[in-house]
């Protein structure tokens, strides 16, 4: 852990970019974009179905996003290409168990434990 303390707060109490209550990075230009359906291919060796999302507020760029086309339909991967960037992001590991634990009680800040009038 690099940034200590740990701050325990209520989720009722999140503003605005805390990823509490609102995404901070709408995806606007999918509102105003045109999706096309592409045909089952393969990625990495598995059948996937893309779906290409033409982002028209962003110049030209696409998304196109890889669902698998067997078993439940998640999301593998995302990848966006204009003239000047190429970006992916992959997804994987899914049902897989992932072994979260808590901070230790001596690095967590409990908010609730300040004054009420503290500024």
């Amino acid at each position: 852990m690099w940034h200590k303390p740990w701050l325990k707060s209520p989720a009722s109490a999140a503003k605005g970019a805390d990823n509490l209550v609102d995404c901070a990075w709408p995806f606007t230009s999918f509102a105003e974009g045109r999706a096309t359906t592409g045909d089952v291919t393969k990625l990495d060796g598995k059948p996937v179905i893309s779906v290409n999302v033409t982002a028209e507020v962003a110049e030209g760029g696409v998304y196109t996003f890889y669902i698998a086309a067997e078993g439940k339909p998640y999301l593998l991967r995302i990848g966006y290409r204009d003239s000047h960037h190429r970006t992916v992001r992959r997804f994987s590991a899914f049902n897989d168990r992932l072994d979260i634990q808590p901070p230790a009680a001596a690095d967590v800040l409990d908010l609730s434990s300040l004054p009420s009038n503290a500024s």
